[in-house]
């Protein structure tokens, strides 16, 4: 009986070291997500002002889909007329290149 209850001080003793190792790398981590560095509080007071213009409230989702949409179809134009740019500009250089008559 006596090697059970030194067994269960001893687990007793491995959980309240661990569960005090923990409340410390949690204290730890908490106390540094609380310093938020001067840039982002910028961004924070600049995002507001501009929901504010915008007439959103603070926790009002906005909708970017549209925005997406239009900006992946320009990307899409894009690269397609480039691609026929290079296709013009491959043509003209292979024209422009004169091969000796064959004998």
């Amino acid at each position: 009986m006596h090697a059970m209850t030194s067994q269960a001080q001893a687990l007793g003793n491995e959980d309240s070291h661990a569960h005090a190792l923990m409340h410390t790398h949690i204290h730890t981590h908490t106390r540094s997500h609380k310093r938020v560095p001067p840039q982002a509080e910028d961004l924070n007071d600049e995002n507001s002002v501009l929901r504010r213009r915008a007439g959103l409230g603070e926790g009002e989702r906005v909708d970017l889909t549209g925005l997406r949409m239009q900006r992946e179809a320009s990307v899409a134009q894009l690269r397609s007329l480039n691609a026929l740019l290079e296709r013009q500009v491959g043509a003209r250089m292979f024209a422009c290149v004169r091969l000796p008559p064959c004998v």
